[in-house]
C-alpha cells in the first residue's frame, strides 16, 4: 500500500472552513500535516488537534516556500520510508472521491515517475497542467492539447516522491508566486517524461479570477513582481519578458478596478 502524507497550508481559514479539509477523507492517507500562515487568531491548533492532524504554526505569513520547508523537515524527522507520497494542497482545493485511489494507481503502475498531477479546473477552465515557456505561463484549452515539453504545474494537487526532497528544499525567495513553476524547473526541467498526469478533476478556487477592492488588488501585486523579480534573476529570464508579464498584470488590474466601479455605479442607479 502506498504511503501517502498530505500537507495543506492555510491562511488565515479555519479548518472547519477548508474546502480540502472538508473534502478529505483522513482514511485514505497516512498523515496530514498542517502548515497555519494566518495572521489572524483563530482555533486552527486545537481543531487540527481534534481532527489528528499535525499542525504548525508559521506564527504569521512567512509564505509558502517557507511553510513547505517547514512541513518537509518535520517530515524527515518523523518518517524513514522514502517511497512516501507527499501531497501538496491549498485550503480551497475541492478534492474527489477519486484523487487518493487514482493516484495509487499512478504510482504502482508508473513508478519511473517523480512528480504526478491531477487536471485541476478553475471558474474559467483548465488550470493546470499549464504551458510555460520562460516565465510566461499560459493554459491549454483542453486536455488534449497539453504539450510533451514546456509544462507546468500549480502546487494544489500535485504529488512528489519524498525521494525528491533528499537534497531539495524550495527557494524561499519566492514568497508565493512561481514556487510551483520554479520547484518543476529544477526537478523536472518542465519534461513530461518526468511528470506523470493521472486521470481525475480537481476544482480549485483560484483568486485571480476574483474581483477584488483595488487596495487588496495592488498589494498582491507587490507580492507577484518581487516573486517575478527573483524567478526572472534566478532563471535569466530577459527583462523585456519580465515587463510584459508585470505591465499585463497591472493592466488588468486597473481594468478590473473600472468594471467594478461601473458595476457599482450601475446597481446604485437601479
Amino acid at each position: 500500500m502506498t504511503d501517502i502524507v498530505v500537507f495543506v497550508v492555510v491562511y488565515n481559514c479555519s479548518l472547519e472552513n477548508s474546502k480540502t479539509l472538508q473534502t478529505l477523507n483522513p482514511q485514505l492517507v497516512s498523515r496530514v500535516f498542517v502548515a497555519d500562515n494566518s495572521t489572524i487568531e483563530n482555533e486552527n491548533e486545537q481543531l487540527a488537534k481534534d481532527k489528528g492532524y499535525r499542525y504548525l504554526s508559521m506564527q504569521g505569513n512567512v509564505g509558502l516556500s517557507r511553510a513547505y520547508n517547514k512541513l518537509l523537515d518535520q517530515l524527515y524527522a518523523e518518517i524513514q520510508n522514502r517511497d512516501t507520497i507527499i501531497c501538496l494542497f491549498d485550503d480551497d482545493t475541492k478534492l474527489t472521491d477519486d484523487y487518493f485511489l487514482k493516484l495509487g494507481e499512478a504510482f504502482c503502475e508508473h513508478s519511473e515517475y517523480q512528480i504526478y498531477v491531477p487536471y485541476v479546473y478553475d471558474q474559467v477552465g483548465l488550470l493546470s497542467p499549464c504551458g510555460i515557456k520562460g516565465a510566461i505561463t499560459f493554459r491549454f484549452h483542453n486536455e488534449k492539447e497539453i504539450a510533451s515539453e514546456g509544462i507546468s504545474a500549480i502546487n494544489s494537487g500535485m504529488a512528489i516522491r519524498m525521494e525528491c526532497y533528499e537534497s531539495y528544499r524550495y527557494d524561499e525567495r519566492l514568497f508565493l508566486d512561481y514556487v510551483d513553476h520554479a520547484f518543476l524547473k529544477d526537478i523536472t526541467n518542465h519534461s513530461k517524461a518526468n511528470i506523470y498526469i493521472f486521470d481525475t478533476q480537481l476544482f480549485q478556487n483560484f483568486s485571480a479570477t476574483e474581483h477584488k477592492p483595488l487596495r487588496t488588488s495592488l498589494k498582491r501585486f507587490r507580492i507577484f513582481s518581487e516573486d517575478i523579480n527573483n524567478y526572472c534573476r534566478k532563471y535569466r529570464v530577459s527583462p523585456l519578458q519580465k515587463m510584459m508579464i508585470l505591465s499585463k498584470r497591472l493592466t488588468h488590474i486597473y481594468a478590473d478596478a473600472v468594471i467594478r466601479k461601473l458595476t457599482s455605479r450601475e446597481e446604485q442607479n437601479g
